[in-house]
């Protein structure tokens, strides 16, 4: 407001007038000085950090807030008339906003002195560890790019936005982010699709693709004991994993595709073989539209086999196994027993469907008419 009108508080009779409320001001600036103070000694150990940011940037970035919010209301203050500032009250208010911004300036100092020391005990070491471990109890790949080293790199990345000083150590290491954020990317890939195809292979099936997953073991064994991230050639070691990774998924993929559509060709036999007209009929147009239903359904489940053949012969043509190959009989049997299932379900479809046509409280609970109407006829011998 008052800058709004600075033309105009020059003149001596507007200038007599503001000058008994300049000090409201004062006392304004003050309280929201001591608002700020008390901000900061409360959660300075521990700051309200948002979620996008690491520890010490955010610690910093939240100090720079509260320094931001005191800088603009002492500067206009110390813009009022001359009088007012030599007062005891604009004095007071001024050595607490220099006392405040040296505690602010203080805490930013140490943060950074912190982060310098641990940078430095412990960046360098981080880049020794191997690319991948196992899993202790699963045994399954981890990429092994350690969090301290990733909040390191997030913690540069903001120091550099805020303009702050950073270790030369760090900033050597920030130099390669982005080549180590490709690296660990296309190592998450390598491990994920290794550690589904380990968690999702049945018994009966792993010994068809032993021999794909020891070439995958024997190539990431050298990430595991023989490569760190210094290592040079970590993207050829990436490729070659990746490469050996895909060439078994695509087998199991193939694998577990058969089985599913034999699972789904199982499936759509599930229907009874047996139907009923909305109205009465003779017992000789049920017997007949009930035996055209069976021969379709029928004619159905053997297509239906000659599919599943074929499926199965697709798999051991993919698999690359001889028909007399022990494990691959094993696998033939698994399917056989999952294929007289099936068919096990589809009897049991059509039994259920029976029981409901002539189970007396299903009926009256479905409100369904009898199955049979009998007639009992009276006739005089002779």
């Amino acid at each position: 407001l008052l800058d709004s009108f600075s033309g105009l508080l020059e003149r001596p009779v507007i200038e007599d007038e503001l000058e008994k409320r300049y000090l409201t001001i004062v006392h304004q600036v003050s309280s929201d000085l001591r608002a700020s103070q008390e901000l900061f000694l409360t959660y300075r150990d521990d700051p309200p950090i948002p979620s996008n940011l690491p520890p010490f940037s955010g610690a910093i970035t939240w100090c720079r807030g509260i320094k931001d919010r005191i800088k603009k209301p002492i500067q206009k203050m110390k813009k009022l008339h001359r009088n007012i500032m030599e007062r005891e009250e604009s004095k007071e208010t001024a050595k607490l906003h220099e006392n405040l911004v040296e505690s602010l300036d203080e805490y930013i100092l140490q943060k950074i002195g912190e982060w310098s020391r641990d940078v430095e005990t412990s960046s360098q070491g981080k880049l020794k560890l191997p690319l991948l471990r196992r899993g202790r109890e699963s045994g399954l790949l981890v990429v092994n790019f350690d969090k301290e080293l990733i909040r390191l790199l997030r913690e540069v990345k903001y120091f550099l936005l805020l303009q702050l000083p950073i270790p030369e150590s760090a900033g050597k290491i920030y130099e390669s982010d982005e080549i180590f954020r490709a690296q660990r990317g296309k190592l998450e890939m390598v491990t994920g699709t290794y550690n589904t195809m380990m968690t999702e292979l049945l018994p009966v099936e792993k010994p068809l693709v032993q021999g794909y997953i020891d070439k995958i073991d024997n190539t990431v064994v050298r990430g595991i004991k023989d490569m760190n991230w210094k290592s040079p050639t970590i993207n050829t070691f990436i490729d070659e994993a990746w490469k050996d990774v895909q060439s078994c998924h695509k087998i199991l993929t193939t694998l577990k595709g058969n089985l599913t559509k034999i699972e789904d060709i199982l499936e759509s036999w599930r229907i009874p073989l047996l139907e009923r007209a909305p109205t009465p009929v003779s017992i000789a147009d049920f017997s007949r539209s009930n035996k055209e239903l069976q021969t379709k359904m029928f004619a159905v489940i053997k297509e239906g086999g000659s599919s599943i053949h074929k499926l199965l012969k697709n798999t051991r043509n993919v698999l690359r196994v001889n028909a007399s190959n022990q494990d691959w009989k094993y696998y033939v049997e698994f399917v056989n027993d999952v294929v007289v299932d099936g068919l096990a379900k589809v009897v049991t479809t059509c039994l259920d469907f029976l029981i409901e046509q002539f189970d007396p409280v299903i009926c009256e609970k479905n409100e369904t008419q009898p199955m049979l109407q009998l007639q009992l006829e009276l006739k005089k011998k002779g």
